[in-house]
């Protein structure tokens, strides 16, 4: 099983998210949406990613969005999930 926490897609947020202090992981493979009334951006968590089961709009417990870190992006720092 591919895990979230070695996807590319994956990034995590320990101090939390607008305002909740809260550890957030989420899953950036879709574009960035925005609350359309705050203006605040909206993450798509990457629990919630891996439980829906068989729709090609979330990664599923298949890992359908999995992709592994490639080494030249580690050569970049801002590319790391962990170091954002």
């Amino acid at each position: 099983m591919e895990y979230c926490v070695n996807c590319k897609h994956f990034q995590r947020y320990a101090k939390g998210l607008s305002g909740y202090k809260i550890d957030v992981k989420a899953c950036n493979k879709q574009p960035l949406e925005h609350d359309l009334v705050t203006g605040e951006p909206l993450y798509r968590f990457a629990t919630v990613e891996r439980t829906i089961i068989n729709d090609p709009n979330h990664c599923c417990k298949e890992g359908n969005w999995f992709a592994f870190i490639e080494t030249e992006d580690l050569d970049d720092l801002s590319a790391i999930p962990f170091g954002r």
